[in-house]
């Protein structure tokens, strides 16, 4: 596995996955290409992208976490193909938000009808820091 950061090569296809992945869509959010571009450009949106690749093969880039830097990362979309899933990617993209983090990593959920792997991964990994926020569930992680 690797993680890089988001570079103008990876927009087409980090705003591909985020309308592709719902599995793993810890908001649901759908990034449309420009506006993923304009933020990204703006400075107001910074990422990193996951390459997986293993004995079996080369997956390419399969998954993006999306947030924005301030006395905590607030992390606005995290999202990982499910031909990544259950291979511990998802648990070394949040080790890396970790070591990113000033403070703490703010993790925000919202339910959809097939996002019930990544609440069963925040339920498992960071529950201890979790509180209910109007529809969805915010994670702070120190």
């Amino acid at each position: 596995m690797e993680l890089l950061a988001l570079g103008e090569e990876h927009v087409a296809r980090v705003a591909q996955l985020a309308q592709r992945t719902t599995q793993f869509n810890l908001t649901g959010r759908r990034w449309i290409e420009p506006a993923l571009r304009a933020a990204i450009a703006d400075g107001s949106l910074q990422g990193r992208v996951v390459f997986v690749r293993d004995r079996f093969g080369d997956y390419g880039l399969v998954g993006s976490v999306l947030y924005r830097r301030g006395e905590v990362l607030d992390v606005d979309s995290f999202f990982l193909s499910c031909r990544a899933l259950g291979r511990g990617v998802e648990h070394r993209m949040l080790a890396h938000l970790g070591e990113l983090a000033p403070v703490a990593i703010r993790l925000h959920f919202l339910p959809t009808e097939r996002n019930t792997p990544a609440r069963e991964f925040l339920d498992r990994t960071a529950a201890a820091w979790r509180a209910e926020e109007g529809a969805g569930t915010v994670f702070e992680v120190p």
